[in-house]
C-alpha cells in the first residue's frame, strides 16, 4: 500500500480543536479541507496520521516522542494495537442480542462499527446496526457468533451465556472508524512555531488555521 507521507510534502498546520478536547491531542493539518492530510498526536504518546477521504483515505497509528524540534514516528501495524480495554456481558429476558461500544473518550460509536455473523462454517454475513446507539440483533442465530470488524482485527463477541454485552476501548473513535490502514516505516518532522514540517527543500509554508 502506498505511503501515507506522499500526501504530506508540506508544511502541516496546527488545527486548534473544540474546546473540552484541547487537553487530549494537537490535530495539524495541510489545509482546512475536511479531507486534507493531518497528523494528530494525542498526549499519551500515540499518533493518527490520515490523508484522503473514502476509499482513497490511508491512515496509519503508533507512537511519537519529541527531542527538542524533532518529532519522531514509529508506526505500528493497526493488527498489534489493543483494541479492547473491558467487556461487560449479563442476560436479560428477551430474543435480542445486544452491543454498545464505548470508544476510549466516553463516546458511544455502536452505530458505527463494522459487526459480521461468523457461521460454523467460516463464512461471514455483514450485520446491520440499529439506531438506538448499540449493535442490536433481533433473534441471532443458534449457530455462529458476532464478530466487531475493528482496526485489522475480529474481535469475537461471546455468544451463549449473555445476550447484553458493554464493550469499552482502550482506543479513540477516530481509530475504531478507520478503514485502508498503510504499513509505514519510521519517519521524522521538525516542529516549528506550532507546525510540523516535512525535512525537505521543497516543503511549502501553508498559513496557520484560525481558531475553532
Amino acid at each position: 500500500m502506498k505511503h501515507i507521507f506522499h500526501l504530506l510534502p508540506a508544511l502541516l498546520l496546527l488545527q486548534v480543536t473544540a474546546a473540552g478536547q484541547t487537553a487530549d491531542y494537537e490535530l495539524y493539518k495541510q489545509s482546512p479541507d475536511s479531507c486534507a492530510p493531518s497528523v494528530t498526536l494525542y498526549r499519551d504518546g500515540t499518533f493518527f496520521a490520515e490523508g484522503g477521504c473514502g476509499r482513497v483515505a490511508e491512515r496509519s497509528v503508533g507512537q511519537w516522542q519529541q527531542v527538542q524540534d524533532t518529532v519522531f514516528f514509529l508506526p505500528q501495524p493497526p493488527e498489534k494495537i489493543k483494541v479492547v480495554r473491558s467487556l461487560t456481558a449479563f442476560f436479560t429476558p428477551g430474543d435480542t442480542l445486544n452491543v454498545t461500544i464505548i470508544a476510549s473518550c466516553g463516546k458511544n460509536i455502536s452505530n458505527s462499527a463494522q459487526m459480521y455473523w461468523k457461521w460454523p462454517d467460516g463464512g461471514l454475513d455483514p450485520m446491520l446496526l440499529s439506531p438506538q446507539g448499540m449493535a442490536q440483533i433481533i433473534n441471532p442465530p443458534a449457530e455462529g457468533y458476532l464478530l466487531l470488524s475493528m482496526m485489522d482485527q475480529y474481535i469475537e463477541v461471546p455468544g451463549g451465556f449473555a445476550n447484553n454485552f458493554i464493550m469499552r476501548l482502550n482506543i479513540p473513535a477516530q481509530w475504531a472508524s478507520a478503514h485502508e490502514w498503510c504499513r509505514m516505516d519510521r519517519f521524522y518532522l521538525l516542529k516549528k512555531d506550532g507546525r510540523l514540517v516535512t525535512p525537505d527543500a521543497l516543503a511549502a509554508v501553508y498559513e496557520q488555521q484560525a481558531h475553532q
